[in-house]
């Protein structure tokens, strides 16, 4: 068992680790902005994308304009 760790960037596919979707600077399915908020531990800042308030620091999703962080 245990999860692979996720720190080399050289020569090391860290693809398959536990996470890793939410680092890698990428919006990857599941997440709601790049590397934060749907699967992802990381909650999304003011101004990101989001699908619904748990996504959000802020915890509120759209007051000003749908979709995004408040």
């Amino acid at each position: 068992g245990g999860s692979l760790a996720c720190t080399s960037s050289c020569g090391v596919d860290v693809s398959g680790c536990v996470g890793y979707h939410c680092a890698n600077g990428v919006k990857d399915s599941g997440e709601a902005d790049v590397d934060c908020g749907g699967s992802c531990p990381d909650k999304c800042a003011a101004g990101d994308t989001c699908g619904s308030a748990a996504d959000c620091v802020s915890d509120s999703c759209g007051s000003g304009s749908a979709g995004i962080c408040d």
